[in-house]
């Protein structure tokens, strides 16, 4: 199967999901990466015990359950209609109050950014 088709398939059975989901989710896939495979946990906890965060093993496992949500929020945006993604955008995404829009970002209507932030896509 080649790689794109694997993704949009993945990507699409992800945006099926109600936004609600992708946290308990990505906290799984957090819980697999950084428990039980342990993929970076010595390390990880280490740089935050170093970095003076206290209880570095409890903030290592929240990191690893928001790393995790992280991916299933950029796949569904990515599997997602434009209304639909719009829509979560308005509803899950926090944005400063003196920003304006991300349509050239996004293409969508009325989702605030600043005009300094604006990207334009190559031509």
């Amino acid at each position: 199967m080649p790689a794109r088709l694997f993704l949009r398939i993945v990507t699409g059975g992800v945006a099926l999901l109600p936004w609600r989901a992708l946290a308990p989710l990505g906290a799984l896939l957090g819980w697999l990466a950084g428990s039980v495979l342990r993929i970076r946990r010595r390390a990880v906890v280490s740089a935050m015990t170093r970095a003076g965060i206290p209880e570095a093993s409890r903030a290592a496992t929240a990191m690893y359950a928001n790393l995790g949500a992280g991916i299933f929020e950029l796949l569904w945006l990515s599997g997602s209609r434009s209304e639909r993604r719009a829509q979560a955008l308005r509803e899950h995404v926090i944005l400063d109050d003196d920003l304006r829009t991300m349509d050239d970002v996004l293409g969508l209507d009325g989702v605030p950014l600043t005009e300094g932030d604006r990207v334009r896509a190559p031509a």
